[in-house]
């Protein structure tokens, strides 16, 4: 009954938005990829995903208080980006 109301809330073309509630930005130990903000959107917006939930991962290795301050620097910047600590 739920998927109904959802489907029914939507259109034709696309049946409903897609929030990717678990994704990260920052360095991360031992990984060279690039995993700044801006490449986050770029994939995102490329797989179809309208939202994201996001973090930095300085908060997660380093400083909680200086991860927040960049997790909610980069979700003011990329409109898509929804903070979360």
């Amino acid at each position: 009954m739920l998927a109904m109301c959802i489907f029914a809330k939507t259109s034709a073309a696309r049946p409903m938005e897609i929030t990717d509630v678990n994704t990260l930005f920052g360095a991360y130990p031992a990984q060279h990829a690039d995993s700044s903000p801006e490449s986050l959107v770029e994939v995102m917006r490329a797989q179809g995903v309208d939202w994201c939930l996001a973090l930095s991962t300085w908060g997660l290795f380093h400083s909680a208080q200086t991860g927040n301050a960049e997790t909610m620097r980069a979700c003011q910047a990329h409109d898509h980006l929804i903070p979360v600590a």
